[in-house]
């Protein structure tokens, strides 16, 4: 089912970036970035996407569009591992090509890190 989440959105949005290039107004958002949350936290933010999704959903715009959202969020570290001191403080090592060692040295705007060790 994943895969087929992504390819159909990026279908979505390859169709929309041609219609744009010829001219019709789409609305093309994307947003990654990494946070760091406990299980609480992310059950949290989940509810409250969630919501927001939900009630978009059950109350359309008489005058809106279709639009494709899709949000994710994927542990990209084993939980269990990750329940070390929340304050701890480490140097961002970086690679000899600039990318982070640690993902969770992964800042906004950058190329992916490699996959945890």
């Amino acid at each position: 089912m994943l895969g087929a989440a992504l390819e159909t959105t990026r279908a979505d949005i390859n169709a929309a970036a041609q219609a744009q290039e010829a001219g019709e107004e789409r609305l093309i958002s994307l947003s990654r970035t990494g946070v760091r949350l406990n299980a609480r936290h992310l059950a949290e933010l989940r509810t409250a996407i969630e919501e927001l999704i939900e009630t978009a959903r059950k109350h359309p715009d008489d005058d809106g569009v279709w639009t494709t959202v899709l949000w994710t969020a994927v542990d990209r570290e084993d939980r269990a591992a990750g329940q070390g001191d929340a304050t701890e403080t480490r140097l961002r090592k970086r690679s000899s090509d600039g990318l982070p060692q640690d993902p969770r040295d992964h800042l906004p705007g950058e190329k992916d890190p490699p996959a945890p060790p």
